[in-house]
């Protein structure tokens, strides 16, 4: 298979080996361009700047630049444009969402007595690290032939037709059948004889003829950190700082596989469509650990450099499936729920390196770049005590999967701001390299441009940011559906996600 989407989860019988894929960990490693307006406007280069509630998460160092207390808070609007394609199928999708982006105090106070005092900055924040909502809907048209050749339940009946061989389940009885299978039993898909052994389709088996598959997504969820920081400062040449970081995801994705106008014939074989809806629930909890400094040999540049501790997950996560059919004579068969229930288990997240440079040029702007890097295919599950219905031997099985698909990556970032009186005009440009070893199968590298305007007096801001990502991903469908050339056929998206963020400052 060209798309290695299981990760290989044992979860008993009622669900087989269905469980955490590539794209459920890849949700832990993703970082989009997200907070302030300014850190926005300026790309996200802020690993040596700091003045910038954003900036802590990347650097805590910078909530020690901050000269006064600060309170902020930033809200926006993203929207997700897409042009899907799937075999003979092309679709297109637009979502809008309301973004709560970013939410921060910085308090500076001071330790020590009169001739060694030390002034040192406390920092509280929240900020978003990405955003995961979108739908679309995609219809292709396949051939159909006998014993419901090219269709889902045609694999299911008589497995031999495809890739992965093996016999079908023709000749079992439905206590013999798993997950998805028996699903399609509930909903009367299959015809058993006097025995209860499942003999054939309730479906037409005639001449070969053209049926349509549509595929719809619905993705909903946040990628989101709460942070705790302490700054300090060196007579304002050596900044450093430390907090621990609490990243939070919530993310649902609700799968649904609908082959309809299929070939029908009197009674039983009188189905005409059928629908598979997958649901995938995750939510993790994590920890890690943020060190960073601000070195200003010069007042016209500054150096950064901060390190950021793999994230210790506690993932809960819960996969269901459902299955209903129509038949000609307006008959609904429905299934039950097929469900996991939640199974826990931890992830492993890798460490991120930043570095920067910043140029000041006055009181007139600043000219900074960033650089980013870690590594997705370090990212481990595993267990623990407050883990269950999961093995440990098999979380190990997926890890060598991960290993093999995700690679290094990295991201370079530059923006700027030029000032005028009271007024700062802002632009900025990344660069994110994906993170697998075959982009082409799962999501490609990103680029962003991002831009905005500010005004600024001596107790309050206010800053206006836009930015515009552009990508592509893939998304799997099932093991079944394969092209011409025998590899997985994926829904090929070209993403555009663009945000406009809105925030205001106070200083006292």
């Amino acid at each position: 298979m060209k798309r290695l989407y299981l990760l290989i989860i044992a979860l008993g019988p009622v669900l087989g080996m269905q469980a955490q894929s590539i794209d459920d960990v890849e949700l832990f490693n993703t970082r989009d361009l997200h907070g302030t307006p300014r850190f926005i406007g300026m790309g996200g280069a802020f690993t040596a700047l700091g003045n910038d509630l954003s900036a802590i998460h990347i650097n805590p160092a910078a909530s020690s630049v901050f000269r006064q207390d600060n309170f902020g808070l930033s809200l926006g609007f993203q929207t997700r444009e897409g042009a899907q394609g799937f075999y003979d199928g092309n679709a297109g999708s637009s979502d809008f969402s309301f973004l709560f982006e970013n939410i921060g105090l910085v308090k500076k106070f001071e330790v020590g007595g009169y001739k060694n005092k030390t002034e040192l900055a406390f920092s509280l924040g929240y900020t978003k690290l990405a955003e995961f909502n979108r739908d679309y809907t995609v219809v292709a048209n396949r051939p159909v032939g006998p014993i419901g050749e090219g269709t889902l339940a045609g694999y299911w009946i008589d497995e031999k037709f495809y890739p992965d061989g093996g016999n079908g389940i023709v000749g079992l009885t439905p206590d013999q059948l798993f997950d998805e299978e028996y699903a399609a039993y509930q909903a009367g898909l299959f015809i058993t004889d006097t025995n209860d052994v499942i003999e054939d389709l309730s479906f037409g088996n005639g001449s070969p003829s053209m049926y349509k598959l549509r595929y719809s997504r619905q993705e909903r969820g946040s990628f989101n950190e709460f942070h705790i920081g302490l700054g300090g400062a060196y007579n304002d040449v050596f900044h450093y700082g430390f907090a621990l970081g609490f990243p939070t995801l919530s993310y649902t994705n609700d799968d649904l596989i609908n082959e309809y106008n299929l070939p029908t014939d009197s009674f039983p074989f009188d189905a005409n469509s059928y629908t598979l809806n997958r649901t995938n629930e995750i939510y993790g909890n994590g920890i890690n650990i943020k060190l960073g400094a601000i070195v200003k040999p010069a007042q016209w540049f500054r150096l950064g450099l901060s390190y950021q501790s793999p994230s210790w997950y506690t993932v809960t996560q819960m996969y269901q499936i459902d299955m209903t059919a129509r038949f000609d004579n307006g008959d609904l068969g429905e299934s039950d729920i097929i469900s996991t229930g939640e199974y826990r288990y931890k992830l492993r997240t890798p460490a991120i390196y930043r570095a920067g440079g910043a140029f000041i040029f006055g009181k007139r702007g600043l000219l900074s770049v960033d650089y980013e890097y870690s590594d997705p295919s370090q990212s481990r599950t595993y267990t623990n005590g407050g883990s269950y219905n999961v093995l440990e031997d098999d979380l190990q099985s997926s890890n060598s999967v991960l290993s093999s698909v995700m690679k290094s990556s990295q991201a370079i970032k530059v923006g700027g701001e030029y000032r005028v009186g009271p007024v700062m005009l802002r632009a900025g440009y990344g660069f994110r390299q994906s993170f697998y070893q075959n982009p082409e199968d799962f999501k490609s590298d990103q680029s962003t441009i991002s831009g905005g305007i500010g005004y600024q007096n001596q107790d309050f801001s206010i800053d206006l940011s836009y930015s515009r990502s552009v990508f592509s991903r893939q998304d799997y469908v099932h093991p079944f559906y394969i092209n011409n050339n025998g590899g997985e056929e994926l829904v090929d998206s070209d993403m555009i996600r663009s945000n406009i963020v809105l925030g205001v400052g106070f200083r006292f």
